[in-house]
């Protein structure tokens, strides 16, 4: 996906200039499909949460010991959330005995392991960079 978002900002100069001439080239649609349009506003609305994060922070507080008390608070909070989101135990499909020569070998579908990590809260760092990478089985020798 940032392969595709870094060519559709290269190429957004030149769109623009067309769009206020009054024509398109004919691949815009291909350029702008709403994959990609939904990952920037993703990417938008994920900047823009922290920019108001930012915002908070820099305010000139009128009352320092309340204002650095309910910083604090919301720094406790969110230590909280995320220490339950670690104590809750991520569950992972079965696993299955794959033979390999000699060696017997539990193997999980990665598809699905990835999906498991996603659905407990947490990011795969690899999922932007290597979507064309296919998605062979986890195995630990057992």
């Amino acid at each position: 996906m940032n392969d595709r978002l870094s060519r559709l900002k290269r190429a957004l100069p030149g769109y623009l200039e067309a769009w206020r001439e009054g024509a398109l080239p004919s691949d815009w649609g291909q350029m702008a499909n709403p994959e990609v349009v939904a990952a920037l506003l993703a990417e938008w609305e994920a900047l823009s949460e922290l920019a108001s994060l930012f915002e908070t922070a820099t305010e000139t507080p009128t009352e320092p010991a309340a204002f650095w008390r309910a910083r604090a608070e919301q720094m406790a909070q969110r230590n909280r959330e995320l220490s339950a989101q670690l104590a809750t135990p991520i569950r992972l499909p079965g696993a299955r005995v794959a033979f390999f020569g000699y060696v017997k070998t539990a193997v999980m579908d990665a598809r699905q392991v990835k999906a498991a990590i996603r659905d407990a809260g947490f990011l795969i760092d690899a999922d932007d960079k290597n979507e064309s990478v296919p998605s062979w089985p986890l195995s630990c020798n057992t």
